[in-house]
């Protein structure tokens, strides 16, 4: 392998890559209001709102986002759900959330968004009088409520206070019951999505994600299908896992990337504690086929006995699969025979570690290198990764002297026509949101593809350590 430290750009098909992008920042609401650009100086990437995730019509909240559990509601057996498209359909104090105008509960502020207070158990706008209300609110406690004669006047999920005939919120949950005939109305999933890998398969638009539940100190996960019903709207379809844990895989198996070979759809994936990659095929692309046992797990000293996040790709002819070795510290290649099934190491050096991405002013102090995810355009095989370490160069203290950036996670790129000659993106991350002058958010798992509207990259968001997730964030190129 011969890697090129480009410090010019990438070459993509006897071209440029340029990418101009708007950013989600890692939420999961839908039709929020646009947040403030802060462009990246060096790609021109900018933040933008992120991609809402519906499982059985209830929004996937990540549990950093909701410390305090699902957000449930009660209602009563009157209430009418309104479908709808977007928020604009909806009612004042409504928002559109997969598919269907609710109301906004909320049990602190945290849980509300700018220039907004929690108010009767839903998030309300800031008020000081009645004329910062829209028609039919009124400013009570510092916040705008609607005005009701009955529940009848009031949103989904809501109900008239008989105290000031205002519309409230009743919360309940499992240790919270709701009173009279009334139905407690679960609101939100709560699980961490990761490792999303977007295709077309049949010309739809869908993608793969590993859904990642906690229960106590047991932690799970299992592959789900979504249709991207929008770039920013997913809508998990069927249910149910379409790869499940099997004896063995430690009640976890993750990380998807699928393949399409001549008709059939391929599924790779990994088991959650690193003891091998597996394949499963399927017609549908619903349901699947495993094959036996794994078909592939460390054979290399250099895998540190541990192999996961696999990335797969038809290049060359042939499948071929990336992967993470040893916890992060070095990127794999395994080719595959879709025919048979056979699996052949190529090179049984690793593709990438993470001093091959160290760049002395962009990208310093690489810890890790991860979640491989290759696509091919134009005859040229780009490998995007998740790559841990300090963005950019040190904060200057006014008083002289510098204070450390943070380490952090974010999203590399890499080129080859061959798979031996390597060119890294010349300026480090592809992706980079500060959080203030010196601590940058961290992107992880990148899942990429390209359409007649340009370029598009899935990621999921987190904080700078890597472990509190945010949910799915997207970023849009020009074409």
């Amino acid at each position: 392998m011969a890697l090129i430290h480009a410090r010019g750009a990438v070459l993509l098909g006897g071209g440029l890559l340029v990418v101009t992008a708007e950013l989600g920042c890692g939420s999961l609401g839908h039709d929020a209001p646009p947040e403030p650009v802060a462009r990246d100086p060096r790609t021109g990437l900018v933040d933008g709102p992120g991609i809402e995730v519906c499982l059985g019509g209830t929004r996937v909240v990540a549990p950093s986002r909701a410390t305090g559990g699902a957000l449930s509601v009660c209602v009563a057996p009157v209430a009418v759900e309104r479908r709808c498209s977007d928020t604009s359909e909806c009612a004042a104090g409504e928002r559109c959330v997969c598919g269907r105008c609710v109301t906004r509960p909320c049990r602190n502020a945290t849980e509300c968004e700018a220039r907004e207070v929690c108010l009767g158990g839903r998030c309300a706008s800031v008020c000081t009088s009645a004329s910062a209300c829209g028609p039919n609110e009124t400013c009570t406690a510092g916040g705008c409520a609607r005005r009701c004669g009955s529940s009848a006047d009031c949103a989904y999920g809501e109900q008239c206070s008989a105290l000031d005939g205002t519309c409230i919120v009743k919360l309940c949950g499992p240790s919270i019951s709701c009173g009279g005939d009334q139905t407690c109305v679960q609101q939100e999933h709560v699980a961490d999505l990761r490792e999303p890998h977007v295709t077309v398969w049949s010309g739809q638009r869908i993608a793969y994600v590993e859904l990642r539940e906690q229960a106590g100190a047991t932690t799970s996960c299992a592959v789900h299908r979504a249709r991207v019903v929008s770039p920013r709207r997913w809508e998990i379809d069927p249910v149910a896992p379409v790869l499940a844990p099997a004896d063995g895989d430690g009640d976890c198996v993750g990380a998807p990337s699928v393949v399409d070979a001549g008709g059939r759809m391929i599924l790779y994936a990994a088991r959650g504690d690193g003891t091998g990659l597996i394949r499963a095929t399927s017609v549908d692309g619903v349901a699947f086929e495993r094959s036996p046992g794994v078909i592939w797990s460390a054979t290399q000293s250099w895998e540190g006995g541990w192999v996961g996040s696999p990335g797969a790709v038809s290049f060359g002819g042939a499948t071929i699969v990336f992967y993470a070795a040893d916890g992060g510290r070095a990127l794999g290649r395994v080719q595959v025979d879709e025919t048979n099934g056979h699996v052949q190491m190529p090179d049984t050096r690793p593709v990438l570690v993470p001093s091959d991405v160290e760049d002395p002013l962009f990208w310093r102090q690489m810890e890790r290198i991860t979640a491989p995810f290759p696509v091919v355009r134009d005859g040229v095989l780009l490998l995007y990764f998740q790559g841990r370490g300090v963005e950019g160069a040190d904060a200057e203290i006014a008083a002289g002297g510098a204070y450390p950036a943070d380490i952090n996670d974010s999203i590399g790129l890499a080129a080859t026509r061959d798979l031996v000659d390597w060119e890294l993106f010349p300026s480090g991350p592809i992706l980079a949101r500060k959080a203030n002058l010196r601590a940058y958010l961290g992107e992880l798992e990148p899942s990429v593809w390209f359409d007649e509207a340009g370029g598009w990259l899935v990621y999921v968001g987190a904080d700078a350590t890597g472990r509190a997730t945010t949910g799915l964030g997207l970023a849009a190129s020009a074409p």
